[in-house]
Order: C-alpha cells, then sequence, then structure tokens
C-alpha cells in the first residue's frame, strides 16, 4: 500500500486512496513513518508464493492468452457440486493466488495485486496470506500477525485439527484477513470455503438465481468451464478446471467496488478478480511453506490488539514534543493535570473531522486539563501551514510537532487521528484512533470521570476481554450455520410474516365497540390512569403528531409535537412528580434527542440539546421515572454503542452515565426499595441484562442460560411484590420466544413466537388487564398480526389473530369495561373485551 502514500497526501479523490480507504476503513489514514513489519519468512527464502510445491510437482504450465475451447455439456449444478466433491476430499491444497483489482478513470490507472493465497496439509498445517493477514502453523506452534498491527506477533499452540473457529480465533487477526472487497460473497477466503465448509454451495449460491454456463475458454492454460452466479451483489464467474474440478479463477461483480474507488465519478473500466495460480488438490507441499521465524523485535502475544491498547495502565512514552514556540513538550512540563494528545496531520482527512469535535472539549475544560494536537507532519511542512490549517477549522487546540518521530517509535500509531488520554500522574488512561463521530461527548465523559478521580483504563480493558467474548460467540454461530457471507447480508435474510385471517379469541369475547380512520398513520399508544378509574388515551399519529382519542373514538386533542424537521418520535412515556405534575417523553429509535413535555403538550427539554451538532450513535429507548424516592422523574437513557446508559433531569442535567455495556435496548424500572429508590435493568449486546442502581452504578449483571434478550420489561401483574419481568429472546433475526425470568436470572417460563419481524417500531411486549376485578396479563403483538395474551405465570390464556398489521397495543378502561385497544395501517380500534364468569383469568 506504500505507492498510494503520496497520492493520499495530496489529497487526491480517485481510486487509489479510496482502494485503501476500502481495505483499511477501521483504521483511519496511516503516518508516513511505518513501522517495520513484525515477522518474516525463514532465511533468504523466495517469498512463500513461490515454495508452496515440492520439487515434484509438476512445473507450471506456461501462460497462453485465454481463448474460447469447445464446450463440455455439463449442467452448472453438476459442475460446482464436482468442485466441492473434489476439495472436500483432498488432503492438501496450494496455491500461488492473488487477488487484483483494476480500475481507470482517464489517464489515471490503478492495477493493485493484493495477498491471496492458500497452502494446507490436512490436519493442521497452513499457510494463508490474505490481505493484510498472515497465517501459518506446521502442526506444533501456531503463528499469526496483521501487517497493521506492527511488532505483535500471535503464536499459540497448533491444534489438533485446524477448523475455522481455531483460524480465526483472534478478531484482530480475523478482520486483517475477511475484510476486503470479497467480502459480500464469502467472509473466508473461497479456498478454505471449499476445503472446511460442510456445504460450500450454501455460501456461494446464497440467494442466487440458478446458475448458467458462459462459454468455456482457458485459464493460464488450463481449459475451464465458466459457471454465473447472480446473487443480490451482482454476477459472480467461476472458471473451474475441465480436468481436475480446480478453481482456477473468481471474477467477482464490480458494481459497489466502482462506487467505492470511483468517489461520485463513473469509472472507464473496474474489474475485482482472483487468479488462483498454480492450484493444485492432493500433491505433496514443500514443508518450507510452514516454516516461520519472528521478527526477534516483534512482541509474542495470546492475542493480537492495536499498539495503543497496550499502553493502557502504564506511564507515558518519554517523549520530546516541540511547540510552535519552539519549546519542548515532555511528560514532565505536562505533569500535574490531565493530558489529551491527539496525534493529526495535514493531508489527514479524518483528522480535520475529528479536530472541531476535541475543540469544543478544549473550550469546556481547558482549564483543568491540557490539550496538545501532535502533528506527525514532514519536517519540511512550514509552522503556517499548520496554523493555517487550524485557521481554516476554527480550532485552537496548542499544537506541537514530532521531529523525533516519536508517534511511530514510541506509542506504535499506525494510523490517524489517534487520540490518547494521560492521568495526572502520567499513566495512560486511554486511546482510540479513528473518527467518531460521538467523540465530542465520549471524551468530556472520560474527562469528567478522570478529573472526579476514577482510573479509566481497568474498564477499557475489562470491555476489551467482554469483546473478545462476544467475538467468540459470534463466530460460532456463524460457523454453526455454515453460511459464510457477511453479517449484514444474513440479517436482511429475516423470515417474512404474512398477516393471518383475522379470528376471534376463544377465551373471551371482543366486541368492536368503534373503529376511527381518520387520523393519517395511527401508531403507539399510551394509556394514562385517571383518579375516577378511567383512562386517558394518547397515540402517536405520524411521527410527529400525538392525538387523544375520546371513549367514545373521536377526536378530543391533536398536539403538533415541538420538534426539528430531522427528527421524529415513535414511543411515548409519561411519569408523575411528587406534586402529581404529569410529563410527557416522546423519542425514536435511533434518534438524535428525548423530548420532554408538560400535561399541556409543551416542549420543556430536547436532551442532549446539542445532539443535533454534536451527533452521536443513537438513541434506543427511553423511561421516565423517581429513581431516588424524592417525588422527582428523571430521564433514563439507553444508547446505541458506547455510551452505555445514561440519566439526565427533567431540566436537561445529565446525572450520570454508566458505559460498561454497550447498544441498550431496552430499560425496564424495578420496583422501590423500603427508601422508595428504584434500580433499572437494561439489555445490551452481550444478551444478559445489566442491574444499575438510582445513582447509575453497576449492581452485577443478570445470565439467563440459553438466552440473548433483546427486550425487558417490568410490572406488576398480580398485585403484590415482586414486580413479574418478561422478556424476548432472538438467537436469530425474526426467530424468538417470550420468556418470564426472575432477578436471579432464573427462566420461569417460556413461549415461542411466530416467525418474523416487525415492518414498524412497535412495543413488542405490553403489560394491560383485561379484567378488572383480576391479575394483569402480557400482550405480545406478533409480526404475523396476531395478538397473545400471557398470564403472569407463563400460562397462554389465548391467542387469536388480528388480520392486519399491530402498529400499536394498550388495555383501558372506559365506563367500567376493559377495553382492548389496537392500532393497525391507517386505523385504530376499540374492543370490548367481556370473559364468561368461570373463565376469568385468576
Amino acid at each position: 500500500m506504500n505507492s498510494f502514500e503520496p497520492l493520499r497526501r495530496r489529497g487526491n479523490k480517485l481510486i487509489a486512496v479510496a482502494l485503501a480507504a476500502l481495505l483499511t476503513a477501521w483504521m483511519g489514514c496511516k503516518p508516513a513513518d511505518k513501522p517495520t513489519e513484525p515477522a518474516k519468512d525463514s532465511g533468504d527464502k523466495a517469498p512463500a508464493a513461490q515454495q508452496t510445491a515440492s520439487d515434484e510437482s509438476p512445473a507450471p504450465t506456461a501462460k497462453t492468452p485465454d481463448a474460447p475451447v469447445a464446450p463440455k455439456q455439463l449442467p452448472p449444478r453438476k459442475i460446482l457440486e464436482s468442485m466441492v466433491a473434489k476439495y472436500k476430499s483432498a488432503t492438501s491444497y496450494a496455491d500461488k493466488a492473488e487477488l487484483r483489482v483494476q480500475a481507470s478513470l482517464g489517464s489515471q490507472k490503478v492495477d493493485q495485486p493484493i495477498n491471496f493465497l492458500v497452502a494446507l496439509v490436512r490436519p493442521n498445517k497452513i499457510r494463508m496470506e490474505v490481505y493484510y493477514g498472515t497465517v501459518v502453523c506446521d502442526g506444533k506452534d501456531f503463528w499469526a500477525y496483521s501487517a497493521l498491527l506492527p511488532d505483535q506477533v500471535l503464536k499459540l499452540k497448533a491444534p489438533q485439527q485446524l477448523t475455522f473457529q481455531n483460524l480465526f480465533i483472534d478478531e484482530m487477526l480475523s478482520n486483517s484477513i475477511t475484510q476486503g472487497p470479497t467480502q459480500s460473497f464469502s467472509w473466508v477466503p473461497p479456498q478454505l470455503l471449499l476445503l472446511w465448509a460442510e456445504d460450500p454451495l450454501k455460501t456461494i449460491l446464497h440467494q442466487a438465481q440458478e446458475p448458467v454456463l458462459a462459454s468455456n475458454k482457458d485459464i493460464d492454460g488450463h481449459p475451464c468451464y465458466g459457471v454465473e452466479i447472480t446473487r443480490p451483489e451482482g454476477k459472480h464467474v467461476l472458471w473451474i478446471d475441465t480436468d481436475s474440478f480446480i478453481l482456477r479463477r473468481l471474477e467477482y461483480p464490480t458494481e459497489e467496488l466502482a462506487r467505492e474507488l470511483g468517489g461520485g465519478q463513473q469509472l472507464d473500466s473496474a474489474s475485482l478478480v482472483a487468479n488462483f495460480r498454480d492450484a493444485q488438490l492432493d500433491a505433496q507441499v514443500n514443508d518450507d511453506a510452514f516454516q516461520f521465524e519472528p521478527d526477534p523485535a516483534a512482541e509474542v502475544v495470546s492475542f493480537l490488539e492495536q499498539p495503543a491498547m497496550r499502553m493502557l495502565g502504564k506511564p507515558v512514552p518519554d517523549f520530546k514534543f516541540v511547540d510552535l514556540d519552539g519549546k519542548d513538550v515532555t511528560p514532565k512540563s505536562l505533569e500535574g493535570k490531565p493530558v489529551v494528545l491527539d496525534f493529526w496531520a495535514t493531508w489527514c482527512g479524518p483528522c480535520r473531522m475529528s479536530l472541531p469535535l476535541i475543540e469544543k472539549v478544549y473550550q469546556q475544560d481547558k482549564d483543568k486539563v491540557q490539550f496538545l494536537a501532535v502533528s506527525i507532519d514532514d519536517p519540511s511542512v512550514p509552522d503556517d501551514q499548520l496554523k493555517k490549517t487550524f485557521d481554516g477549522l476554527k480550532v485552537n487546540i496548542p499544537i506541537a510537532r514530532d521531529p523525533q518521530q516519536h508517534v511511530g517509535k514510541l506509542f506504535h500509531i499506525v494510523s490517524i487521528p489517534t487520540t490518547f488520554v494521560v492521568g495526572s500522574k502520567g499513566i495512560v488512561q486511554f486511546a482510540e484512533s479513528g473518527l467518531k463521530p460521538t467523540l465530542t461527548a465520549d471524551l468530556r465523559e472520560r474527562l469528567t470521570e478522570l478529573l472526579n478521580g476514577k482510573d479509566l483504563y481497568p474498564q477499557v480493558l475489562r470491555r476489551a476481554e467482554e469483546q473478545r467474548k462476544d467475538y467468540q460467540a459470534w463466530l460460532d454461530k456463524w460457523v454453526k450455520q455454515g453460511l459464510f457471507t457477511t453479517p449484514t447480508n444474513e440479517m436482511q435474510e429475516a423470515p417474512k410474516a404474512e398477516i393471518g385471517k383475522a379470528s376471534q379469541p376463544k377465551a373471551f369475547t371482543l366486541t368492536s365497540l368503534w373503529k376511527n380512520s381518520e387520523l393519517k398513520d395511527p401508531g403507539n399508544i399510551l394509556v394514562v390512569p385517571r383518579p375516577d378509574g378511567s383512562s386517558q388515551v394518547f397515540l402517536l399519529d405520524g411521527w410527529k403528531s400525538v392525538a387523544e382519542i375520546g371513549s367514545d373514538g373521536k377526536v378530543v386533542a391533536s398536539h403538533a409535537l415541538d420538534l426539528d424537521q430531522r427528527e421524529a418520535a415513535s414511543f411515548l412515556r409519561t411519569a408523575v412528580d411528587g406534586a402529581g405534575k404529569r410529563y410527557f417523553v416522546a423519542s425514536g429509535m435511533m434518534q438524535m434527542r428525548a423530548h420532554v413535555f408538560d400535561e399541556n403538550w409543551k416542549r420543556l427539554i430536547s436532551y442532549p440539546a446539542d445532539a443535533l451538532d454534536n451527533p452521536h450513535a443513537g438513541i434506543l429507548d427511553v423511561e421516565m421515572a423517581d429513581l431516588q424516592g424524592k417525588g422527582t422523574p428523571q430521564l433514563c437513557l439507553g444508547y446505541w454503542g458506547v455510551l452505555g446508559v445514561q440519566s439526565a433531569s427533567l431540566q436537561g442535567e445529565r446525572l450520570w452515565a454508566n458505559r460498561s455495556i454497550d447498544t441498550v435496548m431496552r430499560i425496564a424500572v424495578l420496583d422501590p426499595d423500603a427508601q422508595g429508590r428504584r434500580d433499572i435493568l437494561c439489555t445490551s449486546t452481550r444478551g444478559s441484562l445489566l442491574r444499575v442502581d438510582c445513582d447509575g452504578k453497576s449492581q452485577g449483571e443478570i445470565q439467563v442460560p440459553g438466552t440473548s434478550l433483546q427486550w425487558i420489561v417490568a410490572a406488576d401483574l398480580d398485585g403484590g411484590p415482586p414486580q413479574e419481568l418478561c422478556g424476548i429472546s432472538a438467537q436469530e433475526p425474526g426467530v424468538g420466544e417470550v420468556i418470564g425470568l426472575d432477578l436471579k436470572g432464573q427462566r420461569l417460563w417460556e413461549y415461542p413466537l411466530p416467525k418474523g419481524i416487525h415492518n414498524c417500531p412497535v412495543e413488542q411486549i405490553v403489560s394491560g388487564k383485561l379484567n378488572l376485578s383480576g391479575p394483569g396479563q402480557w400482550l405480545v403483538p406478533a409480526a404475523d398480526g396476531s395478538i397473545h395474551v400471557i398470564a403472569a405465570d407463563g400460562r397462554l390464556l389465548d391467542q387469536f389473530n388480528y388480520g392486519a398489521e399491530v402498529h400499536g397495543l394498550a388495555t383501558a378502561q372506559w365506563n367500567g369495561q376493559p377495553v382492548l385497544l389496537v392500532t393497525s395501517p391507517g386505523t385504530i380500534e376499540a374492543l370490548n373485551v367481556s370473559w364468561p364468569a368461570a373463565d376469568k383469568p385468576k
């Protein structure tokens, strides 16, 4: 990739830069002082790609121009099946493969070879050089490294048998091997897909049209069948040897690649082709292919991680920078206050986006924290150019330079922007690379914790360990599933629900009181109990309006929500304070802010106030409750990503934040204790529940065996403690179950849901009362339009089909009768509920 460095520095927008970004999108810009690669082959031998075959192997056939040959009459599926059978029965494989990216726009051209080599001897010898990752296993030791992570070499004991799980055991290594322009077809190299997958055609023909034959032709002197496979991402052509059924070439679609490389311009040409040169099955592979000698300067590790992470909890390196007044800046000169070191360069586009985000924190905290923007520009770049860059960005952070190239030598930075946070005693507390839109809020939060005397690095290290465990669980799932397309492709393939024909419940009778079809787009429903026992009903009408519906089905009032044009609401919440004053909250999935309204729907605050200008990853859930027991409700917000769960006052002041979990899909508020204080439960990407107290402190994690919870609701259904808890567990998209559980993580009951995913935001579990004198129930709307009524103890009381997609569900009390409220496309309906005397739920 070094050949792209001059183009990147000049800010060239064409294909070379885009290709580098495509292959290393998660790394940011590469600095000029690329460190020495951490490993080397033993001795002065030729590269592995030239030595995988033994001396006894047949000499490669001289390359001849591709030319048509007489086709053989075999169906395309038969050709694919024959290829798979050959690879699955083979005891060894070796090639000198490379992936080649070619593109042109006018006089500018790219012809970029990329590592794609595999040599393998069953059961546990391999050499693989794919993208930026290298793996070598000789049956005794397992070695691996990533060219993107200098000075680290992974060493493990060789497994008795190599599998996908132990080959991709390390996430950083896996990223280096799988994240490239071919991953939409298969995120494992096609050679390994054919050699190891239980059913390679499950991946090759994923969402594909029936394969067809192309005209046969020679590939490197080998007559080959051409099998065209058209999938959603485009057409692939597999060139398969007519004699040996070895895959000789794989042509990938270029539509997405052209968009990525062209930067909005129409390329003249683009191609993405894997050539499996000299590929052989069942040939003897030279043992030299499996030899590996690490660089003596490299650190041998048990897992790979970004070098900056390895500095956490250690003293900051003994650097010497120079400010623009010519004064030395050293760790000693910065002692006494926390320090933010941000490494950047004038030629780095992501740096230009991240520096203004840091500037906002600098303006707030510069009296308590020292900030330093360290330029890694070449010394020939004048100071005036650095100042001019900052003036254009309206950034005032003090600038320093790195004349001794400490960035690479001491801080081991492989990409910029990279930001370090150093404590007042010189200990590295935090480090992060790349551009994050949430940088302002994240950095502000970390500095607040640091100024309050809390070390940051233990939590960061714990999270890294948890992420490694999450990765292993993800890998096990995908290998077990046997479908090696990218996760995003598979997530799109959730089962589709078909709306069932309307039916009546058997345990009780529903009688339509009225239907209202006047509303534009009725959605989720919020029922507010009145002092006289009746109900006040509000529902969202579209994304920016709330309608109040009377017991006669007419619109009592319509309230336009005072939202920015970029904002929308998909759920409503409510609470009262100690004086009985009611508040409402409106927000939505992946919104930037939650909005608090008074009882007349006048907007009081939007939180976080500056989120439209300083975007974060998105809000997933909001609850409003009096956590402290002082008669003052507060907001609890669950965020997508690393912001975790946070609490704010109704005046818009953040009260606390807990970042020990990420992606909080749902929050449940628990019963008050003897002092009136309440804890909350939060879902997370780990599938467990985190219990958080009223001050935001973690009170332990609740694991439910065999369950991955994405939804949690707490309610008092039976009129006595403890509260009942109900959640939804989904092991794969669109396939889930409702479960009951307790606070010890014990699964009390389960109920499978019909397959399918809701097409609109809907409250997936609702607590309600379908009878006024007995206990409450869980009401669960499914994606197929069915409604499931479940007792507190998990008994299924009834299920029936509403006959339309359910957009909102609730129970209310009108005129002394229980009412079921259902919204569907264009309609809200009230249904009177009546039970036979002997069958009322108990």
